[in-house]
This record gives structure tokens, sequence and C-alpha cells, in this order.
């Protein structure tokens, strides 16, 4: 179906619509086809009806609505090289180089790249490298959050998406289960957010990947976890991977998947608590460290992140496994560390020490946490 749409010539949503039956325009329950992002009023004497916009525009058919939260719509809306968006109160035209509503309003093609409102690029179209990997990262940050009547169809619903992105015009990268090798370092910095799971059924994945968490995830968290490349290090390198597929890549089910990395490496005593778990991401109290909040200092504790498996109150160490640094300020003094959190599993006799990833951190403070850590391979499945 993916190559249907991508050789399309343009295709027609009905986007508030319901189902088959409701229409490309379905009525509203609000006067005048008002909705709630949106003010309405008119002008005296001519009585000219004014709309005002609370947020973008483009969210309009971006959320809440069928064709935004099911599963197999995001690669239709994505390599369609031409949109006509059917809404109330009016039409949208999105294609590869600019957005435009039906009373006049146009955002270029840079906006979209740069917002939530994700769209393939024209193929024409240049960027850095590093723009599409965290454009791809915006995808998967809304992909995560749709709903399948099977789980089973969560790869083989973007994998026409994958294609595009791993083709010589755009990314050239090879993909590794969601995530690709050119920025598999930032790519293995997914969160699992709090919000209850819409996936029944992830067995078989590794933990590593952001197709195994059974609910949506996240890159950034508004300003606190901004998807720059400003002044980020990556420090963990990819080495060798291997996937395994029970019939044709990426539409069958994974036999067994790995990936073999190299990075600076650390035990970490790691204790949540309910205090921090009233934060998202959570925070921890690390090293054995009691830091206490202060009127001064609301939030003294200085790393957060989340388990995999949702919150815990059970303290552990861990070994953690540095990912990058990043700036945590806007004049780049201070650092920021991110690492994943392992757990050791059976290990094959004369081979690698093999972890399973099952959560993910962030560090600061002086001196840098992971500054003498010893540099170490392993296999993550």
């Amino acid at each position: 179906m993916s190559d249907i749409y991508q050789g399309s010539q343009m295709t027609i949503a009905a986007v508030q619509s319901a189902d088959s039956l409701d229409g490309c325009f379905p009525s509203h329950p609000t006067e005048d086809g008002g909705l709630e992002d949106e003010l309405l009023f008119r002008t005296q004497p001519d009585g000219i009806l004014v709309r005002v916009y609370r947020q973008d525009i483009r969210n309009r058919a971006e959320w809440g609505t069928a064709i935004s939260w099911r599963g197999w719509t995001l690669q239709e809306q994505l390599l369609s090289p031409r949109l006509v968006l059917c809404m109330q109160p009016e039409i949208h035209w999105q294609c590869r180089t600019s957005y435009k509503t039906q009373s006049g309003v146009s955002f270029p093609l840079g906006s979209m790249l740069k917002s939530n409102n994700a769209v393939v690029p024209w193929r024409g179209l240049r960027h850095d490298d590093r723009e599409y990997h965290s454009f791809w990262r915006r995808i998967v940050l809304g992909y995560s959050w749709r709903e399948f009547s099977y789980s089973r169809d969560r790869i083989p619903a973007i994998a026409g998406i994958t294609r595009f992105f791993a083709s010589a015009h755009v990314l050239d990268d090879e993909p590794i289960l969601g995530l690709w090798s050119k920025s598999f370092a930032r790519d293995l910095a997914w969160l699992r957010h709090n919000r209850p799971p819409q996936m029944s059924d992830t067995t078989g994945l590794p933990s590593w990947t952001w197709f195994a968490s059974p609910g949506g995830v996240l890159y950034n968290f508004g300003a606190k976890y901004e998807d720059t490349d400003k002044g980020v290090v990556e420090t963990l390198k990819l080495l060798a991977w291997d996937v395994q597929w029970q019939g044709v890549p990426f539409t069958s089910p994974v036999r067994s998947a790995q990936a073999t990395v190299m990075g600076p490496a650390r035990n970490i005593r790691i204790v949540p608590f309910d205090l921090g778990n009233r934060h998202m991401p959570p925070y921890f109290q690390v090293f054995d460290e009691n830091l206490q909040p202060a009127e001064d200092r609301k939030i003294p504790w200085r790393c957060t992140g989340r388990f995999d498996a949702g919150d815990t109150t059970v303290p552990g160490t861990y070994l953690c496994l540095q990912l990058f640094t990043e700036p945590r300020d806007l004049d780049y003094c201070s650092k920021r560390e991110a690492f994943l959190i392992l757990e050791p599993v059976e290990m094959d006799s004369g081979g690698l020490p093999r972890y399973k990833r099952v959560g993910l951190g962030r560090i600061w403070g002086e001196p840098p946490t992971f500054g003498s850590a010893s540099t170490i391979s392993l296999i993550l499945v």
C-alpha cells in the first residue's frame, strides 16, 4: 500500500470523519462550525465572520482525528505527494513544498520540518542528515501513540516510511528496527511515557528498540529535553548489528535481534522515590545521595529518567552505558549525560557480555559522572 500512496498524484483525506459513512465534511455540534480551538465573532456593521485560532491551525488535521491516531494511516499521510484535507470549516492543502489553507494561510516547508506537523520533504530538497534524523524521531514520537487492532502490525505499518528514509536521496542509512546506524546513540534515547499502554503484545522484540515499548515514547519533553544537535557529543559507538526475520523483512515477525556497542560504562545506584515520581520524567536519587527540596532550590535532584516497565520504588545498582553528552543550558557551560540503564542476561561462554535495556536516564553535575568510566563492549538484546 505504501507504493500506491507514494505513487499517487493526489490523496483526498476525510480528516474529521469517524468512518466511511460520515462523509468528507461531517457536521459539528457547535454553532457556525466552530471548534474548541477557535474563537468566532462577526465584525460590525458588515457582519464578516472572523476566526481566531488559539493554536497552530495545522493541528486540526494532525491531532484528535481518526486518521491521526490509527497506526496504518500515517504512511498514507506522509508518503502521499499531495494531500487534500477535507474538514470543517475549510479545506487544507499539503504537498512537499508547502502547506496552505482555503482561507489563504500558507506555511513553507522549513517550518513544517521544525514542527510536529510531519511531512516527508520533497526528494529534490537537500537538508543536513542530522535534520532528517531529528525529523525521524519526531515521526516516532507521534507514531508510537497510534493504535492498532493487532500489535504485530506496528512494524509493517511504518515499513514504507522506513524504506523512504533509508533511500539514497534522504538518509542513505541502514534502518535497525526503528533506529538508524548513523544516529544509533541518539535514537536509543527514547523514554517511555506515563500514559496507559495501547500495545497488548511486544514479545520477541529486543529491549533497545522503541517498538518494544507497549505505549508511547518521547525523545524530547518540552524545553527540558530538546532534540537538538547543538553541542551534542555521541560517546556510544555501534560496532555491529544483526536482525533476523521470520519471513520478509519489515513485514514479518522478528526472529532475533542484537546490537554490539562500545561506550563508557559504570555502576550507578539508582533510588526511585515517591516525590520524584510525581514529575515527568521522574527524578532519581543516585550514589546514595539524599537531596531534599529547600526554599531556594525546590528541585535539588540531579538525575532524571524512567524505567521501561514503568515507575518503580525498588532501589538497585545498575550498569549504566553512556550514550552522549548534551548542553544543559543556553551558554553550553553545563553538560548533561544521557545513559541506558542495563541488566545482565544469560551470557554465552567466551563471548561478549549480553545486557538488556531496562530504562533511560540523564544526569548532570561536576565532575562528569562518566568522566573516568571505563570503555567496554557489550551486546544489547
